[in-house]
């Protein structure tokens, strides 16, 4: 898998088993979010959101955005990886 720029959001019920490289899943009714890391390890990073410890999701005409930043930061190298995600893009750190 590659490293990437941007994210397409999928609203959701329920968190797919098998997730694609390239999409956001968002669950409103279970509050959280969901991504393949876009450093392209293939590891899964989930961000809940909606309280004071967690992650902010802001939706703003169909763009999304996840705050604070995401980290993975497991073996360093090839597989490091921080960056946010705003309006769908990825801002890599």
């Amino acid at each position: 898998m590659e490293k990437l720029n941007e994210l397409t959001p999928v609203i959701v019920q329920y968190m797919p088993a098998e997730k694609e490289h390239g999409k956001l899943y968002i669950s409103n009714a279970y509050k959280t979010a969901a991504h393949l890391c876009a450093c392209g390890c293939g590891k899964t990073t989930i961000t809940p959101f909606g309280s004071a410890i967690d992650w902010n999701l802001i939706e703003n005409n169909g763009l999304y955005t996840l705050e604070p930043s995401i980290g993975n930061f497991s073996g360093e190298a090839p597989y490091h990886a921080h960056y946010y995600i705003r309006d769908n893009k990825i801002i890599w750190l």
